[in-house]
């Protein structure tokens, strides 16, 4: 993918994300709905924590990120799925080193900013989408 393309792919989702109101449509997910996913998808990824606590403190950052899959795939075309990747447990400011450059665009959506970074990584372009 390109950055042209994907840069049109966050600009298009930010629109999206400005010209509705879906703050209604968001589900929260328990604990137990999370625990599993979570496990699985740490196993799937091969990621073993230091300590308990770090694993906990992972599993809120997942659990968060898991709300927000949800609330992507209620809002955006079929064709257009999001999942859970190996970012999934890591913090904005984790992403935000991740993706050096500064945002490419700024959008406001409910109550929520939301950063758009685009960098190269793992000889392949990624989208980082950071709540702040």
């Amino acid at each position: 993918m390109t950055m042209a393309l994907l840069l049109k792919k966050a600009v298009q989702l930010q629109r999206l994300l400005q010209s509705r109101d879906f703050s209604s449509r968001r589900r929260a997910f328990s604990e137990v709905e999370v625990r599993p996913l979570f496990e699985e998808w740490a196993k799937e990824h091969g990621i073993v924590y230091k300590s308990a606590k770090e694993k906990e403190f992972r599993f809120w950052i997942f659990k968060d990120k898991m709300t927000l899959i949800d609330y992507y795939n209620s809002i955006c075309k079929p064709s257009m799925k999001i999942q859970p990747n190996h970012f999934s447990d890591w913090t904005p400011d984790e992403l935000r080193f991740l993706c050096k450059d500064p945002p490419l665009r700024v959008a406001a959506a409910a109550d929520e900013l939301w950063l758009f970074f685009a960098s190269a990584y793992d000889n392949r372009i990624c989208l980082c989408i950071s709540i702040c």
